[in-house]
């Protein structure tokens, strides 16, 4: 019971601070929404910022998990035409959510926690991906699995920061696009490039 409590009070600061930013949202109203007192409240969370920690860390899990699915039900092949087919349908980048900008703002400590939690994730992940790519043929034999890691977060802190620049948003998504296209014909093998193509055209 205690867990789900916990769990519930989570839940609702993170979509109110989703749509609105961490700022804009106080514990009165995390409390108002669930109907219970900040007696109870602080019993979970001594200051909202410990509330705001444990809601990264739950996002964490949840981004973490989608991806360890996606990996698991997917060959690289499908994910990187899907990734393809996202790329080339979009065309402006969406706002880079208020919580984030009051996260690196106002709780500078929390975000690079939060951000060198996601950014180890991420090696590893991409370090999984890239593997099973060399497997599977998609990627290229000599492909130093390490280096490419490196290589490729750095590139996706690099988007991450072009995203947070908002005011040309087809220059963002030209940018981002001509970036990925770039580490992509670097990794991709002869054969992955005909697979890929053959997908594409069959």
């Amino acid at each position: 019971m205690i867990d789900t409590l916990k769990q519930d009070i989570i839940q609702v600061a993170m979509a109110k601070m989703r749509a609105v930013g961490i700022r804009s949202v106080s514990i009165d109203d995390v409390c108002h929404e669930l109907g219970m007192s900040k007696k109870t409240f602080y019993v979970y969370f001594a200051t909202k910022d410990e509330l705001v920690e444990a809601m990264l860390l739950k996002l964490e899990d949840e981004v973490n998990a989608n991806i360890q699915t996606k990996l698991e039900k997917n060959t690289i092949l499908d994910l990187l035409l899907n990734f393809q087919k996202i790329m080339r349908e979009t065309r402006d980048v969406r706002q880079v959510p208020p919580v984030i900008y009051d996260l690196e703002k106002y709780y500078p400590q929390l975000y690079q926690a939060h951000k060198s939690r996601v950014r180890a994730r991420a090696r590893i992940n991409i370090g999984v991906a890239l593997q099973r790519g060399k497997e599977e043929h998609i990627f290229r034999e000599d492909l130093d699995v390490d280096k490419a890691c490196v290589v490729i977060e750095s590139m996706r802190e690099a988007i991450l920061n072009v995203l947070m620049d908002e005011k040309e948003n087809k220059r963002n998504v030209d940018a981002i696009k001509y970036a990925i296209d770039i580490v992509m014909r670097g990794i991709v093998s002869e054969e992955g490039k005909e697979m890929i193509l053959r997908k594409m055209n069959g």
